[in-house]
Formats: C-alpha cells, sequence, structure tokens
C-alpha cells in the first residue's frame, strides 16, 4: 500500500529501484512477468506487468482462446515514457519506481483467466484440487518455452553471432493430450524424456492449443494443432519429427499429418520418424457394449458433442467431393494413410484390463485378436503379435481395421495393477510416477532412434 513512509523515511518499495537493489537485477539473462490482465482485484495488472498503462489494450478475441490464455504483452512503443526523474521532481512514488524498473528488459506475458473471483491464486497452483486445471497452462507455458540454453548473453546484451555459426538441426517430439485434457497432462512424460533427449539436438513440445477445448470435433482441434506446430516447427529449426498422441490425441494427428503433407512439411522438410498411440479409438467407440445400449436411444444424439458423435460413429463428415462419411472411416482413405507410411515407427499402447471391450480399437485389432490377460498385482507392459489375421465383414470397425493392419505398428498391451479400489484407466498411467508407462516409451525409443522402420508385427 505504500504506506510505510512518512516525512523521514521513503516506503521500502521504492527503495528497491535504488542501489544496491536493482543492480543484481541486471545480471539475470532473463527478467519475465507474468500477470493476469483481467479481474486480479488484489495485485492490479499494470503493477503486476510494471507497466503505465492499466488493463491491457491490445484487442484480443476470447472466445478464441482456450482460458486460461498466455499472449506477449504490448510492444516496445507502447510501454509509456515516464519524465526524467529529478531530485526535486514531485512525481507518484508509483512513477519514481516505473521510471527505474521500465529500463530493465522485461519480457511480459498478460495471463486471461478463467475465474474472475480467484485470478490472483489460480495463476499458480496453489491447491491440486482447487485449482489444478488453472494453473498447470502457466506452469506449462514455463516449462515449455523457457527450458532454453542459458549460455548466451542477457536480453539487454546484443551480441553479434557469426554467419558462420548454423543451429543444428532439431528432432521435435510432440506430446498431444487426449480428451477433456489439457498440455500439463503429458509434463511428467515429457520430463522423463528431456532428461535423455536433450538439447540442442532434441525438443520436446507440448501444444496448449486445445487445452480443455476436445468437444469441438476432430477438425476443429486438428486446425489449432497444425497452426501451433507451423509455428513451432519454424522457431525450432526442426528437420525431424514425432507424435506420441494420448486418447482422441492420436485422431487429431492422424487428420493433421494429412494437412502437413498438403503444406510440403512431410516429409519434403521433416522426417516422420515416430508415431505413438496410447489408448486412441482408431475404430471408434462402437465396440462398447454401454455405448451402443446409449446410442440406441436416438433421442440421445443431439445431446452429445461433435466428438463424441464422432467417436461413436454417427457423425456426417463432409468430404471435399461433396461426399458424406463417417470422419473416422474417411481418415482410412488413401489420402490419410499415405502420411502414415512415411514414419519410420508406428506404435500402439492398449489398456487391457477394465478396457477389455475397447482394446481392439486402442490396438487397431477385432475382437478375436484380444489376448487372454489376467492382471497381477504389478503393472504389467508387454508385446502382442496378431498370431493370426482376423475374418473381417461389412461392419465400419472392420473396414478401418483391415486398411489400418496392413500397416507396421508395433503393438504393446498395458495390463494395470489388480487392485481393491479399480484402477483409473487411461490418464492413470500417463502421470503416475508408479506405472512404467514412461520408461517403457522412453526406452523404446532409445532403442530404436536410429533404427529402420519396423517390420509388420
Amino acid at each position: 500500500m505504500l504506506a510505510d513512509g512518512n516525512e523521514l523515511q521513503v516506503p521500502f518499495l521504492l527503495k528497491l529501484v535504488e542501489e544496491p537493489f536493482i543492480k543484481p537485477l541486471t545480471y539475470f539473462v532473463k527478467l519475465i512477468v507474468y500477470s493476469n490482465v483481467r479481474h486480479d482485484a488484489s495485485v492490479h495488472y499494470s503493477t503486476a506487468a510494471i507497466r503505465k498503462l492499466g488493463p491491457f489494450r491490445t484487442k484480443v478475441d476470447v472466445s478464441l482462446l482456450s482460458l486460461p490464455a498466455i499472449i506477449p504483452d504490448v510492444a516496445e512503443e507502447e510501454i509509456p515514457v515516464v519524465p526524467p526523474y529529478t531530485a526535486n521532481a514531485k512525481l507518484p512514488w508509483e512513477d519514481l519506481m516505473l521510471n527505474t524498473l521500465i529500463t530493465l528488459p522485461w519480457k511480459r506475458y498478460a495471463v486471461i483467466p478463467t475465474r474472475p473471483l480467484l485470478a490472483h491464486i489460480d495463476i499458480i497452483i496453489k491447491s491440486e484440487f482447487l485449482n489444478r486445471k488453472h494453473g498447470f497452462p502457466i506452469i506449462t507455458h514455463l516449462v515449455d518455452h523457457f527450458r532454453q540454453p542459458i549460455d548466451g548473453p542477457p536480453d539487454n546484451v546484443v551480441e553479434e553471432i557469426p554467419a558462420t555459426v548454423q543451429q543444428p538441426k532439431v528432432h521435435l517430439i510432440i506430446l498431444i493430450h487426449g480428451i477433456d485434457g489439457v498440455g500439463h497432462d503429458m509434463i511428467f512424460l515429457a520430463e522423463k524424456l528431456r532428461d535423455k533427449f536433450k538439447r540442442p539436438n532434441y525438443k520436446i513440445s507440448i501444444p496448449t492449443c486445445n487445452d480443455h477445448k476436445t468437444n469441438d470435433g476432430i477438425v476443429a482441434a486438428s486446425t489449432r494443432l497444425l497452426a501451433w506446430i507451423l509455428e513451432e516447427v519454424e522457431k525450432s529449426n526442426a528437420d525431424k519429427i514425432s507424435f506420441i498422441c494420448h486418447s482422441i490425441g492420436g485422431l487429431y494427428t492422424r487428420f493433421l499429418l494429412k494437412m502437413l503433407m498438403d503444406e510440403q512439411v512431410i516429409p519434403n522438410k521433416l522426417q516422420p520418424v515416430f508415431f505413438i498411440t496410447i489408448d486412441t479409438p482408431h475404430l471408434g467407440f462402437q465396440h462398447s457394449s454401454i455405448t451402443n445400449t446409449l446410442l440406441s436411444y436416438k433421442w440421445l444424439k443431439p445431446l452429445i458433442s461433435p466428438t463424441g458423435c464422432e467417436l461413436n460413429l454417427i457423425d456426417n463428415f463432409m468430404t471435399e467431393d461433396g461426399d458424406t462419411h463417417h470422419i473416422l472411416e474417411y481418415l482410412t482413405h488413401p489420402d490419410y494413410m499415405e502420411p502414415l507410411r512415411q514414419f519410420q515407427h508406428l506404435v500402439l499402447y492398449g489398456n487391457m484390463y477394465q478396457e477389455g471391450s475397447l482394446y481392439s480399437t486402442y490396438c487397431i485389432g477385432t475382437l478375436q485378436s484380444i489376448p487372454s490377460t489376467i492382471p497381477t498385482k504389478f503393472h504389467q507392459i508387454s508385446t502382442v503379435p496378431l498370431a493370426t489375421q482376423p475374418v473381417y465383414n461389412d461392419s465400419t470397425e472392420h473396414k478401418m481395421a483391415k486398411a489400418l493392419t496392413q500397416l507396421p505398428w508395433k503393438r504393446f498391451t498395458i495390463v494395470p495393477a489388480k487392485t481393491i479400489i479399480p484402477t483409473p484407466p487411461d490418464q492413470y498411467f500417463i502421470d503416475n510416477s508408479d506405472h512404467p508407462l514412461a520408461d517403457h516409451i522412453l526406452n523404446y525409443l532409445l532403442n530404436n532412434i536410429d533404427r529402420p522402420r519396423s517390420p509388420i508385427q
């Protein structure tokens, strides 16, 4: 409140902009501030962002953002010029502090929060239960965008780079979250990978453009991913690309790959290496007896989101030729299969126990090919070859499986430990340190990163 000053002394915060307190700040390579741009009743935006302007004035269509959103702050020329300080000047104390602080090379990020009354609490995680989904995007932004080599000069030092020095080519490994998820769902796996696949030769990236935005269909989500990846590829100087996808993230990627090929990104600019899916419903959910029972009531269809209709094969996807198909069925069209053929390694992980009726869609098999597995007290992951070619019928699921099984997939079955309390399927083994999935994926990448295309399994 700056109420600790009087005629004999200045407020403590004002002392912090004088020596010897300012000099140490100049030694940092990066100076970064995150500030809630709206609704933060406790800390006003201008004081959190160290700028004279009040609320963020750049026009932003919030309806297009997945909140909480993080956007770069105003350009340099928008930072106001404070009158030069003189000994006799009678500027307000805030202006005196700003006069010094804006001379430092701050990188400002504006945060648009989701909950107005709790904005100041949600900007960082203080409670796993109360503000997990509100605070994780900020943590993800920090981890994903500022885990960079720091052996360069500070932002306020300009250093000439010799023309002969070239940046090393990068293998870009992209982790894509699943249904109703956020990028931070993949952070445990990302940290495992970053420990082994280090910069500057590798970059582990997690898109956040679809955070809590997975119900408007595969096309919409894939289009957002395309814009994000094109920018990431440009920044990364990448020549190779791999995808590790959870749940519906695998379907997004299959649609995305066709767009990347149309943009001549793959295989022209980037060599596709790994395409790994974890519990991705490649054949939809019609194998699920519960889903079939619910969908037998036709009046439920209007209540299901576009994504739900697509997963249950009750959607009408309009193709470029004007025909209508189920979008999952159309993903087996040769134009969408060709990008998959470009990858050196195609890998499927499928949860077996407690999701047995869905294992076939996760691992692109049929009901006849599901192995008989008895759960144990320990988590298990094992290789599952398609020992016999299933007999396909005329159903949509079998037509999709028949097309997809022509590709050289490597299949792994996941058997969660048998416990008294049912093991939460799906997301549980993504971010749980007791589960071997993250280590299994890491070891698979390490053992196959330089190997040629895998044989048909």
